[in-house]
């Protein structure tokens, strides 16, 4: 599966999760907060990737997220999914 397959996957996962979960309002904000930084990295990373920038603030936005996530009890197959994105 290609990274931005991997990505779009997970992200699908997330707001699935967001919506079906019992979290608040508010940590529901945080999670597409991160979500998006994570989003925004991402891209970053793959227009760079030519120049070997961006790689480190990627797995920051990543690990921010899936921590965030895991925090908040995603279910195991959701974590998977993050730490997938290559």
């Amino acid at each position: 599966m290609m990274a931005v397959d991997q990505f779009q996957l997970a992200w699908r996962q997330t707001l699935e999760w967001l919506k079906d979960c019992d979290r608040s309002a508010w940590d529901g904000y945080e999670v597409g907060l991160l979500l998006q930084k994570a989003g925004i990295k991402f891209n970053w990373r793959l227009i760079n990737r030519t120049l070997d920038t961006g790689e480190h603030e990627w797995q920051e936005a990543q690990q921010a997220l899936l921590d965030k996530v895991v925090a908040l009890g995603c279910p195991d197959s959701l974590a998977a999914a993050i730490r997938s994105i290559e």
